[in-house]
């Protein structure tokens, strides 16, 4: 293999792609083309192409949110091919080397849908990132547990990832973690299939404050929190802007060992209790009637607080050492061990959307380019009209 300072005699730094290939400064070819062969039985694609200033750090296997909306073109498209499943969909980068991706929801009449694609290596922050979506294809479906199916998606520290997609009245833990680690939920009060509306990024919960919120079942013999290094974050639209009491937003284990989000009475503000310490106040108002994304991390006695990307706490906690209890959305639900039983207050009302946890600390970087690319999409990247592979 030689390095090259031209292409058939054109200088590298004068030219941005060869055969459809981005190039920067260096680069090393076999000779003076490039072949790349398109996934097998696929022709028709379309790119999006990711701005790499809405990226605020380089981040490395980052879960890209989608919407499907944002590929709809006056012409040819998407729309006119796929299945309406989206099962033939597949994602490749732009030297067509496959990415794991998970349909979450398509409509290819009313031309809508979301997807999250994981972008295997680093997500640059200095040069833009182009995917290729491609659907003309006769492949179904990837099973879940798949390299490049719906599970792999979340296999960077994910311990859980609710999308908040399903009908909560239907069977017992309706509410699917789309991890491998099966922590579903279940819907627990007086929730029907109305409570399942138009959220922040597809379908969310409306959670009524009175007996509804999500519990979260054990997987595996696993447990969803990490005690030690972790990360909860979440969409919320609070109804009220001045709660009577408590409303929990996020609830897990009891004391001493802890993690309870809340906001707090009157003001609205964000409170956070970890471990044996007592509550913080962030002061940072919550609003109602908006969504709000919230992240928040502890390691090790550290806690950091982020409302739309950008840090509004940090401080120390003591204790949370182990889990004796499980998660709960919406809620404190008094119940340990593996099952729903026990009494809950501190309900919250409002929408709950994207409902995420890990077992490491997200950086400011990495909640920052989620809230810019779940908040406004359509500006976290462009896309292009359909292209024919050749």
């Amino acid at each position: 293999m030689s390095v090259i300072s031209k292409v058939n005699g054109i200088s590298i730094s004068n030219i941005a792609k060869v055969n459809g290939v981005a190039v920067g400064n260096i680069f090393k070819f076999l000779d003076s083309d490039v072949t790349i062969s398109a996934p097998s039985g696929y022709t028709k694609y379309q790119e999006v192409t990711i701005d790499n200033t809405k990226v605020s750090e380089t981040l490395t296997d980052f879960p890209v949110y989608i919407d499907l909306s944002d590929l709809s073109k006056a012409g040819a498209d998407i729309f006119d091919i796929a299945l309406s499943d989206g099962g033939d969909i597949r994602v490749t980068t732009e030297s067509n080397a496959f990415l794991p991706r998970e349909v979450i929801s398509i409509d290819t009449t009313a031309k809508t849908g979301s997807m999250f694609v994981k972008y295997s290596g680093s997500l640059s922050s200095s040069v833009d990132t182009i995917l290729r979506i491609w659907y003309n294809g006769t492949d179904a479906e990837p099973t879940s547990n798949s390299t490049y199916g719906s599970e792999n998606v979340w296999a960077n520290n994910y311990t859980g990832v609710w999308h908040m997609e399903e009908d909560p009245s239907v069977g017992s833990y309706p509410m699917l973690d789309s991890t491998s680690s099966g922590h579903d939920g279940d819907a627990i009060g007086t929730m029907t299939a109305g409570d399942s509306v138009a959220g922040k990024l597809s379908k969310c919960l409306i959670l009524d404050g009175t007996d509804d919120h999500i519990f979260f079942k054990n997987g595996g013999g696993s447990h969803p929190v990490d005690p030690t290094n972790g990360t909860a974050s979440f969409w919320v639209n609070p109804d009220i802007a001045a709660p009577s009491a408590s409303e929990y937003i996020f609830r897990v284990q009891r004391d001493p060992n802890r993690i309870y989000l809340s906001r707090g009475v009157t003001s609205g503000n964000l409170l956070i209790r970890l471990g044996s310490s007592s509550e913080f106040d962030t002061g940072d108002n919550i609003p109602d009637s908006s969504w709000s994304l919230i992240h928040v991390t502890w390691n090790s006695g550290t806690y950091y607080a982020y409302l739309n990307g950008v840090q509004i706490d940090t401080g120390s906690y003591s204790g949370l050492s182990g889990n004796n209890s499980r998660p709960a959305i919406g809620a404190y639900n008094a119940a340990s061990g593996d099952t729903a039983s026990g009494s809950a207050t501190g309900f919250f009302e409002g929408h709950v959307d994207e409902v995420r946890l890990s077992d490491v600390v997200r950086t400011v970087g990495y909640a920052l380019t989620e809230f810019n690319n779940q908040n406004s999409p359509n500006t976290f990247y462009s896309t292009s009209n359909e292209i024919i592979f050749t």
